[in-house]
């Protein structure tokens, strides 16, 4: 009797290792999925960001404050607007959302970047770096080429070169 019912013990602790196995690869997949669509959805936004900011800064007629929004920017923008609702961390939604609200209220071009790089590190807190050192500071020092000329006393960057720390 103790032999079958340590049989059946047995055979019941296999099948619920089984189901918990299944359930843990499901899960998985789930976030590995969930991982890709987040990838897909910040690269919309990044890679529209960089040919904007790399068209602007090398062409000076596209340099223009009064210029009307680009029709495939702007479809861009709508694309990505409507994936960050889905796949958008909370943290990387409220990001973006001050982002906005700085590039709507006409806020600084510096003021913007600023916010454009707290957006950035939002987004690689989502997607698996929750203690980077990544800052805005890092983001502009990345994107401009005159970032150390710009630092200096009096400089347009000199604030937020002290605000951030280095890597």
């Amino acid at each position: 009797m103790s032999g079958t019912l340590f049989s059946l013990l047995a055979l019941v602790i296999a099948g619920l290792g089984w189901v918990i196995r299944q359930e843990m690869e499901k899960r998985r997949r789930i976030e590995d999925q969930l991982s890709q669509e987040k990838y897909e959805t910040y690269m919309i936004l990044v890679d529209a960001f960089f040919d904007m900011f790399f068209k602007h800064a090398t062409t000076e007629e596209n340099s223009s404050p009064t210029q009307e929004a680009d029709p495939e920017f702007v479809e861009t923008l709508r694309k990505f607007n409507k994936r960050l609702i889905f796949y958008g961390s909370d943290s990387v939604i409220a990001a973006h959302q001050r982002y906005m609200d700085s590039v709507y209220t006409g806020d600084t071009v510096f003021n913007q970047m600023e916010l454009f790089g707290a957006l950035i590190t939002a987004i690689r807190k989502d997607m698996g770096y929750p203690n980077t050192k990544f800052t805005p500071k890092t983001f502009m020092k990345q994107i401009l080429n005159d970032y150390h000329t710009s630092i200096g006393p009096g400089g347009t960057l000199e604030k937020l070169h002290k605000k951030y720390p280095d890597l």
